[in-house]
């Protein structure tokens, strides 16, 4: 499994080492900049005050490495406000598990995209448990090329709508957003 903590200088290198070597050994054709920008950005907001933005990660809960398998960018929308939420900008998931490596033979793409199923149902549970805790009225999640809405869907079933109900929660979609209300 994996926890979600704020992204540190030592797991932002230990991630930009890994992944920088998880896309040279894929030696595929697509495009890597999408990675690249990501680890920019996570750098730059970890020296900047300035920036609404804070990137968050999801690590092993083994321990066992510092690199992370995803980054997450998280929004806090009028802070300090009645109707304050939080907006889940994007979840960077590692390279190995991108849908166009072509290096993966058929029979493990399922099992790539139940790790993908899960780690983006973990970060969004964490991070509508710490929304909750901070007394939000939503959280709403952008959808990525990894995680569609269609996706993102199937994950809310996956976290069960009727225990989500009962803890006054409500999911709906709203074009390239999966909201989450907040009673």
């Amino acid at each position: 499994m994996y926890q979600l903590n704020k992204l540190s200088e030592n797991v932002l290198k230990a991630t930009r080492e890994t992944w920088e070597s998880e896309l040279e050994d894929a030696n595929d054709s697509f495009s890597t900049i999408g990675y690249q920008m990501t680890l920019d950005s996570a750098e730059l907001r970890l020296t900047s005050k300035r920036d609404m933005v804070t990137t968050y990660c999801l690590v092993p809960t083994s321990g066992s490495t510092e690199s992370a398998v995803a980054l997450i960018e998280l929004v806090h929308v009028l802070p300090g406000h009645d109707e304050s939420y939080m907006k889940l900008m994007s979840i960077r998931m590692t390279p190995r598990l991108d849908s166009r490596m072509s290096n993966t033979a058929a029979n493990n793409r399922f099992t790539r995209h139940n790790e993908i199923a899960l780690i983006a149902s973990t970060a969004i549970t964490s991070v509508l448990s710490k929304a909750v805790d901070m007394e939000l009225s939503m959280l709403k999640v952008f959808t990525t090329p990894q995680a569609d809405v269609v996706l993102l869907m199937s994950i809310s079933k996956l976290m069960n709508n009727e225990r989500l109900h009962n803890h006054g929660i409500d999911v709906d979609s709203h074009n390239n957003w999966v909201q989450f209300k907040i009673k």
